[in-house]
């Protein structure tokens, strides 16, 4: 879909700015009025050994007494909490949401915590995801397990799963589900198109104190971080690259480290002066 032709990635941009909240809130209104949506996730997230069984609400905005807010919670028939679910764009894990959130699943039976991210931040996010877990106050082991494209999955309990799958392979799923309806159909297309378009828009806008001199020498140490990288891996620069050093180009596509941050790197160093 055409970022353009949705009428939800024109309008949201100039309403909020609150991204990760908007999708979350689509999501949810989604799988609350379509069960052909709700059974494609629950096909998603379940595999041979495992699976939640039927979701029936979705709620947002969470809060618990400890204060932590999950953007979205999926109950089953009986009002017990089977997923949680964290949405993210580009802003980053913060502390305790992956062992804090896991510890929201206290009900016995299976449960899922769930991360939505974009598909360039899988690898990045699910290794900041297994150290929380394996780090926080009641470390948590991880027992990664083969899964789709696009998808991370481990046992981190008997009975309960933390997941990490990419936008795109979620409303890829509702999509499909949603072909006999025109009504819900069109919602999931113009869910996807806000989410494409915040894929594309990622770089946010720089704050006054981001001039500060110890942003220079960041990125001046991210600089000789990531040509040492490349250098090790024997990558020769490409002389058509203006604005994509080799250093910068060699963290994204071949280490696959600092993707998160690279393009902003990239467009910092076109207007700042270091």
């Amino acid at each position: 879909m055409d970022n353009e032709s949705s009428l939800l990635a024109y309008l949201v941009p100039r309403l909020t700015s609150r991204g990760e909240d908007t999708a979350t809130d689509a999501l949810a209104f989604i799988l609350n009025k379509s069960e052909a949506c709700r059974g494609a996730l629950d096909s998603l997230l379940s595999d041979q050994d495992f699976g939640l069984g039927p979701l029936t609400r979705f709620d947002t905005q969470v809060t618990y007494e400890d204060g932590s807010r999950p953007d979205m919670v999926g109950y089953d028939g009986k009002g017990g909490k089977r997923l949680i679910v964290e949405s993210k764009f580009w802003a980053a894990l913060q502390e305790g949401q992956a062992d804090g959130y896991f510890g929201q699943l206290e009900e016995p039976g299976p449960g899922i915590l769930l991360f939505i991210a974009p598909a360039t931040r899988i690898e990045t996010l699910w290794a900041a995801i297994q150290r929380q877990m394996k780090t926080g106050e009641d470390p948590i082991q991880f027992e990664s397990v083969k899964t789709l494209e696009g998808m991370r999955r481990a046992w981190a309990d008997p009975d309960k799963q933390v997941m990490l799958v990419s936008w795109g392979l979620v409303l890829e799923r509702l999509d499909a589900a949603a072909s006999g309806d025109s009504q819900v159909h069109s919602d999931v297309r113009q869910l996807g198109g806000f989410v494409q378009r915040q894929d594309s828009d990622a770089f946010q806008p720089i704050q006054a104190d981001e001039f500060a001199p110890s942003l220079a020498r960041r990125i001046l140490w991210i600089n000789q971080l990531m040509r040492d990288a490349s250098h090790r891996l024997e990558v020769f620069e490409d002389p058509g690259a203006l604005h994509a050093p080799i250093y910068l180009k060699a963290g994204v596509e071949y280490l696959g480290v600092l993707d998160d941050v690279a393009d902003q790197l990239r467009r910092i160093r076109e207007i700042a002066v270091i």
